[in-house]
């Protein structure tokens, strides 16, 4: 496994089609749509409201879609078996990328709005300008593509978010705002609830309604996908990784992280350098 996933193609994308030509994906694509008219098909399923949603596809589907297009897309090597960036437009056949061990990916929906939207398009931005056409500054290339997938991975987990149109649930959002900005610090039911100035029962309560667990369930899923891809993708040591992540020390952290992995986060990391 890489420490970062190869960037094959990063640009800025915008055209009108009224075509909708099968392709077989080859490979792993992103796309942020920021606006436009269009459709999109994806084995099968139809989507059409994708203005500010994130399109993620992997190799082996087939996909289609028309409208007008105005977009960031991105495509990525997750195997280590590509030696060279393609730096041409996706193709509509060819051999299929292997698939990638990382299997939050298998977590990530075909389409959904991500809540850091903002700081997606941005990276987007910052990758275009050092992936296309050909790349320049690889270091920064790396750095905003473990970036990139890192907010997609914690967009991923919370893509299932309250209705914000009552009160209750504007709680919740708050509540799920407030941990995704300081789920890596020490932060608790209590200081949430404060926040929020509601009792912590409530706040518990709210929790199990609207998102079927607790928050200290929701702050640790966070926390052990964070953990899991720097585990992946850096050369922190396991110790590192566990205070960066918000765990209170190292022993309690491979603890809960081999219970939702079924793996030793030592055993993670060993694997990934053979």
């Amino acid at each position: 496994m890489l420490l970062a996933p190869k960037v094959l193609e990063c640009m800025h994308f915008s055209a009108k089609s009224s075509s909708e030509d099968k392709r077989r994906v080859v490979n792993y694509e992103f796309d942020l749509y920021l606006d436009g008219s269009h459709k999109i098909n994806l084995d099968g399923s139809e989507y059409t409201d994708t203005d500010r949603c994130l399109i993620f596809r992997k190799p082996g589907q087939t996909a289609s879609g028309r409208g007008n297009y105005n977009m960031y897309i991105l495509t990525l090597d997750f195997s280590g078996e590509i030696s060279d960036a393609n730096n041409i437009f996706r193709p509509v056949s060819g051999k299929l990328q292997p698939e990638c061990v990382f299997s939050e990916l298998d977590a990530i929906p075909s389409v959904f709005r991500p809540y850091h939207f903002e700081e997606l398009r941005e990276l987007m931005e910052k990758l275009s300008e050092c992936s296309y056409p050909g790349t320049v500054f690889p270091e920064r290339q790396k750095q905003y593509i473990k970036e990139f997938i890192l907010l997609v991975l914690l967009d991923a987990a919370r893509s299932v978010r309250p209705d914000e149109n009552t009160e209750t649930n504007r709680h919740v959002k708050s509540a799920c705002d407030y941990i995704s900005k300081n789920y890596t610090k020490d932060i608790s039911v209590k200081s949430i609830a404060a926040h929020l100035h509601v009792t912590e029962n409530h706040l518990i309560k709210l929790f199990k309604k609207n998102l079927n667990r607790t928050p200290n369930q929701y702050i640790l899923e966070l926390r052990l996908i964070y953990a899991r891809y720097l585990l992946l993708h850096s050369d922190e040591s396991i110790q590192q990784i566990a205070y960066s992540c918000g765990f209170n020390t190292p022993s309690y952290f491979t603890k809960r992280f081999a219970e939702r992995f079924g793996v030793l986060p030592n055993r993670l990391a060993k694997d990934k350098k053979s």
